[in-house]
């Protein structure tokens, strides 16, 4: 009985390893995201950039 509960035991800190390798995969993309999106806006030749998300906002920068 407890040879079970043992190999469940480590069955859920693997699965639980693998969703926080997963979360962090996932923020390290929303940073790079947002990083790109920065470095694609800014006021690079000194004139107003307008960025059109196709959502219907417009963002000037």
């Amino acid at each position: 009985m407890a040879l079970r509960e043992d190999i469940d035991v480590s069955r859920n800190s693997s699965l639980r390893a693998f969703l926080s390798r997963l979360y962090l995969l996932k923020y390290a993309l929303c940073i790079r995201e947002r990083l790109y999106y920065h470095l694609l806006t800014q006021n690079i030749f000194g004139r107003e950039m307008v960025m059109n998300t196709g959502l219907g906002d417009t963002h000037y920068f």
